[in-house]
């Protein structure tokens, strides 16, 4: 994931950043992936943090 940058921000600070058009996110393409069943690439720097990170996310998603 190169180009990528973690930032701590709180909720309302997310909301703010997005309503000046500051995200980069592109929120559409996430979602139709979501649809289609596309899984994001691997962390190429912690491919075992990205297992144990979807791990996670399937209990949570399964309890």
């Amino acid at each position: 994931m190169t180009g990528l940058k973690m930032t701590t921000m709180t909720l309302k600070e997310i909301r703010a950043a997005r309503e000046r058009g500051e995200s980069k996110t592109d929120l559409a393409l996430l979602h139709q992936n979501k649809l289609a069943g596309i899984e994001p690439e691997d962390d190429e720097d912690s491919p075992d943090a990205t297992l144990a990170i979807r791990e996670a996310i399937a209990l949570r998603r399964a309890g």
